[in-house]
């Protein structure tokens, strides 16, 4: 990283887009921040061709960034605690910030290694600035490659009897179909009450490790590049290193996806399907009618003769019903034994819900990120009202495993 040395303490500049700006920190102690992913100022030029690159994160308190941010419309939205959607029409998302740090031990910003960090370093912000330049984002691929993106089918795990789980993760997402020697993840996600500290010192109940111990080898269906949809990927060198594939939708851009150590294993698709011998499990590629965060991504359906799980990631019940991809359009005219409420039970998925198989299940992957107060009633009652049994144990502070199709 650049490093301009001072007298008592050094400097450090880095080139960085925001992630969220309603994140919990991972690493001190309680409170919401601003987190990023940087990198030194060095590489960002030959971002696009540079092999090795390692991501940081950082994160950055309310306090500090109100001090140091000399963006008044990106301080405005971000002060604000409006949810990090790209609804606004001025989105800070989309920009590159120079950020320069100063060591502090007492600091109340830290930054860490993207992945498999045992520790952080804490330092106060000098300066957080918006550079000129939009949509010098890293290309993993773009939207309009989605054609000649190859679609993936693997029948490796034919003679396999499945079993089909979500977790409680808090606020995040997770699920697992498991039996033999191969597991397919869809999600690798965890949030607050789960804490980093507490899963990497083994101080909580977690029944998705003693699944993962028993495999050989794990393939990854990403929905979406959203943090609290594969933390503990960042968090389990263990259980990435179990990893043979990320499947993630092509045309996302995601700085934290250029770093060497999970670059190699990503493969962008607009379709994948796994066989076993009693269940099939495949996702789409969204072609959305209105892009934003969530909506660039892989639905998956776990299949078992007439029972069907849909698993939408972050994805609302009305931009599957109005997708452009007629794969996934037509799920919503399906009825399903089990759902994972889209985007963690928010509000909107209250609405154009799919109809169940009775009787049928509807889990919330939900924490308590106070900033989102998922789930949300109107969702938990809407899904009761036609006929789901919901799930929700948003204060779970261990990981504890649902089945959902066997």
């Amino acid at each position: 990283m650049t490093r301009v040395a001072l007298e008592n303490n050094a400097e450090y500049i880095f080139y960085c887009q925001i992630e969220s700006w309603t994140a919990l920190k991972e690493n001190l102690k309680h409170g919401r921040c601003v987190r990023l992913y940087g990198i030194p100022r060095g590489q960002y030029e030959d971002l696009e061709t540079l092999e090795l690159i390692s991501v940081t994160t950082i994160e950055i308190d309310y306090w500090s960034f109100y001090k140091a941010c000399n963006d008044p419309e990106t301080a405005s939205i971000i002060l604000s605690k409006a949810n990090d959607s790209n609804s606004q029409s001025f989105n800070p998302k989309e920009f590159w910030f120079q950020v320069i740090l100063k060591e502090n031990k007492k600091g109340l910003t830290c930054a860490y290694d993207t992945f498999f960090s045992e520790d952080y370093k804490r330092y106060d912000v000098s300066e957080f600035d918006r550079l000129n330049e939009i949509n010098k984002q890293p290309t993993i691929s773009t939207i309009s490659e989605l054609v000649p993106f190859p679609s993936f089918r693997d029948k490796t795990m034919h003679q396999e009897n499945l079993t089909f789980s979500a977790f409680h993760v808090g606020q995040g997402n997770c699920s697992i179909a498991y039996g033999g020697k191969t597991g397919i993840m869809i999600d690798a996600g965890a949030g607050a009450p789960i804490r980093k500290r507490e899963y990497k010192h083994n101080n909580i109940r977690n029944e998705l490790s003693l699944i993962v111990d028993k495999l050989d080898r794990i393939i990854v269906i990403l929905s979406h590049k959203d943090s609290d949809h594969w933390r503990l990927l960042s968090w389990d060198s263990a259980l990435f290193n179990k990893v043979d594939a990320i499947y993630i939708p092509c045309g996302i851009n995601c700085l934290a996806f250029k770093d060497t150590r999970i670059r190699s294993k990503l493969l962008p698709t607009q379709s994948v399907e796994f066989d076993s011998s009693n269940m099939r499990i495949f996702a789409h590629r969204s072609v959305p009618i209105k892009l934003n965060d969530n909506s660039e991504c892989l639905v998956s359906v776990i299949e078992n003769k007439n029972r069907k799980v849909l698993v939408p990631g972050d994805y609302m019940y009305s931009e599957i019903m109005t997708d452009r991809n007629v794969r996934i359009s037509s799920l919503h005219s399906d009825r399903f034994h089990a759902v994972i409420v889209p985007h963690h039970g928010c509000e909107e998925s209250a609405s154009n819900i799919v109809q169940p198989n009775n009787p049928a299940r509807a889990f919330f992957s939900a924490g308590t990120h106070a900033g989102y107060n998922h789930p949300r009633k109107n969702s938990l009652t809407e899904h009761s009202k036609i006929g789901y049994t919901n799930i929700s144990k948003r204060t779970e502070e261990n990981i504890i495993e649902v089945k959902l199709l066997e």
